[in-house]
């Protein structure tokens, strides 16, 4: 971890730039890596309580005065076919499962449920990552049951994972994606790509494996192979899956001002094209993705106010989209591009033109985020009391309730989401922001801006429910977040 710190610090081989959230990021990251050791020994199964909803925004519809609760465990309930335990076993068992494994037999149910030592676990590993590396066996339940093993290692035991997956990591990677590339089974390309096999919510393996053990050489070795997928792949789930997975391995790969200014330009470009761009004509799924992973970027970047305006020019016109999703994602990130407009009033800075965030902190506006912002009010304020009979119920409340928020963010972008101005009687002060992050028991995470949502929306695409568990192992994920 030191290595990496001083790579993030000083730059790296290439010459990148840095931004200076990620130097802070990789900083604290260092500041706690002596206490990866202890974290394994002491990791233990996450909690297999499920929910009814695993969208992103959770809030209560019910009871507006209710707070917004952001569930962090809500997906598990998608996870039922991956929630596959590798506990206890005697080394009897042991030896008949890695027997099995090297061979490329299918696990029985049993086995899989079986219970052993982390020593014993980590074994299991190596030589399942080797087959997986190695793609040894030509049946696709084969190779599907090893991914189902990693997937589950990774998602709800990572710190066994850790240093096994840096020693590995390149020859993953490789595996990765000539497994994609080669499309030699459309199924078994989105399995390549997505963390768990349900196949509408977007974790890829090898966006696991990156946030499992971020390194600053990812991005080099897989940025340009996943762009040429994600162009070329026929199909258009592979693509989406493509788009999330690049996002990932820029953020937590290393990728300097730069590159991720190019792979921003790259997720604009489908945005714009309506998926044109790479060969998916008006795929909500695509473009959405694409809206999606630009507001993650956009969230490790020290300053957007270059690709700001036209970025927003692209949001507001699909803003028209027929496809509620798209519209809902792109009014978000209009309202983040706004709020990065705005920055902490600085020691010694005249401040008296500041606005007072969420957080308590003074910010002011550094630059104006797109020259017709009174066009992104109109459009915004239509949808937020959209009536058209065209429109079915469903998502015209779908539309009202987002736009509501996204309308005040745009009008007053320093409250962050769900931001109620309603005052407790008991304190005589103003609720503020009501959306939290409820990380079990009475502790909570306060999402009080749109940098932080979008960055907890992007987590939980790759993690679902396994969030709570890498939350309290994996310094890289809790750093994100802070």
């Amino acid at each position: 971890m030191e290595d990496l710190r001083r790579q993030v610090l000083q730059g790296t081989p290439g010459g990148k730039t840095i931004s200076r959230k990620a130097k802070a990021r990789f900083a604290q990251l260092s500041s706690r890596g002596s206490s990866r050791a202890g974290s394994r020994a002491n990791s233990r199964p996450v909690s297999r309580q499920g929910s009814d909803d695993g969208s992103a925004d959770t809030d209560n519809e019910d009871d507006e005065e209710d707070e917004a609760e952001y569930d962090a465990s809500d997906s598990l309930g998608l996870l039922s076919d991956l929630t596959v335990s590798v506990y206890r076993k005697t080394k009897k068992q042991l030896a008949l499962i890695s027997e099995k494994l090297a061979a490329g037999d299918m696990l029985d149910d049993d086995e899989l449920d079986a219970e052993e030592s982390d020593e014993y676990q980590i074994e299991i590993l190596k030589g399942n990552m080797k087959n997986i590396i190695y793609n040894k066996g030509k049946d696709t339940d084969i190779r599907v049951a090893r991914l189902r093993y990693y997937i589950t290692t990774l998602l709800f035991r990572r710190a066994l994972a850790h240093d096994i997956i840096i020693e590995h990591q390149s020859a993953l990677i490789n595996a990765f994606l000539k497994r994609v590339k080669l499309n030699r089974d459309e199924q078994e390309s989105l399995r390549a790509l997505h963390g768990k096999f349900h196949l509408q919510i977007f974790p890829q393996t090898l966006s696991l494996t990156v946030i499992s053990a971020p390194h600053p050489e990812i991005y080099e070795l897989a940025a340009k192979r996943l762009q040429s997928c994600a162009a070329n792949m026929p199909s258009h789930q592979v693509k989406a899956a493509t788009i999330h997975c690049l996002s990932t391995c820029t953020f937590f790969g290393g990728a300097g001002e730069e590159e991720i200014s190019t792979i921003m330009e790259f997720l604009l470009s489908i945005i714009q094209s309506d998926g044109n761009a790479i060969g998916a004509a008006d795929d909500a799924d695509i473009v959405t993705a694409a809206l999606e992973e630009w507001a993650f970027l956009a969230t490790c970047r020290d300053d957007i106010e270059v690709d700001s305006d036209e970025a927003i020019d692209a949001f507001l016109e699909q803003l028209d989209s027929s496809d509620t999703q798209v519209q809902i994602a792109a009014g978000e990130n209009i309202a983040l591009a706004v709020e990065l407009s705005f920055s902490e009033v600085e020691a010694g800075e005249d401040g008296s033109k500041a606005l007072r965030a969420s957080d308590g902190r003074k910010r002011i506006q550094r630059y104006q985020p797109f020259g017709k912002m009174y066009l992104v009010e109109q459009k915004v304020s239509e949808l937020a009391s959209i009536s058209s009979k065209w429109v079915s119920k469903k998502d015209r409340r779908t539309l009202h309730k987002n736009f509501t928020d996204i309308l005040n963010a745009v009008e007053n972008p320093t409250q962050g989401p769900r931001y109620s101005n309603a005052v407790d009687d008991e304190t005589g002060r103003v609720y503020g922001s009501r959306l939290t992050l409820q990380m079990g028991g009475d502790n909570r995470i306060q999402v009080d801006s749109w940098e932080k949502l979008q960055k907890l929306k992007a987590l939980r695409r790759i993690l679902a429910g396994a969030f709570l568990e890498h939350y309290k192992e994996n310094e890289a994920l809790s750093e994100t977040v802070a």
